[in-house]
């Protein structure tokens, strides 16, 4: 027996037209009658995920039963949920990973502001300190002491 005829006598199995299958399964009208030798990959995946109970190896090679017993079934249905599971979590790790990378680049963004500000306080501060105003202690606070002391005294303390 052929893929052919294999396939005609499963379609018969179902009780419904060549042309019915070919719709359901996303075939060209006439597909079944044109196999010659046998049939591409492509379409057997088709014809395997619109009729999970048939057994692909009988389709192919005729070894075996027509449909797939009741366990063979029920593991391809348990593996079909674990993909769909896996690519849910691919798909929420994706856009985790792409938040992060958002988020990297705002903290990024935000320490160059701080940088910048940093370096406008102390440019404030030297000129107030240029122009006689004394800055009392704890204005800045102790992380921001250094930005207070005037120039002289920064080149002092780092030479020392």
């Amino acid at each position: 027996m052929t893929v052919k005829e294999r396939i005609i006598r499963f379609v018969k199995s179902l009780g419904i037209g060549q042309g019915a299958f070919e719709k359901e399964v996303g075939l060209s009208n006439g597909y079944v009658n044109n196999i010659r030798k046998s049939i591409q990959p492509d379409k057997l995946q088709k014809i395997s995920l619109r009729y999970p109970e048939l057994n692909t190896g009988w389709l192919m090679t005729g070894e075996g039963e027509m449909l797939k017993s009741q366990m063979e079934r029920q593991n391809n249905e348990e593996t079909q949920s674990i993909k769909e599971d896996n690519a849910s979590l691919i798909s929420s790790v994706i856009k985790m990973v792409e938040t992060a990378d958002r988020n990297s680049v705002s903290i990024q963004e935000m320490a160059a502001a701080f940088n910048r500000n940093s370096k406008t306080l102390e440019k404030l501060v030297d000129l107030l300190i240029q122009n006689g105003i004394n800055i009392p202690d704890g204005i800045v606070g102790e992380k921001g002491a250094e930005c207070v002391q005037p120039k002289a005294d920064k080149d002092a303390a780092r030479t020392a």
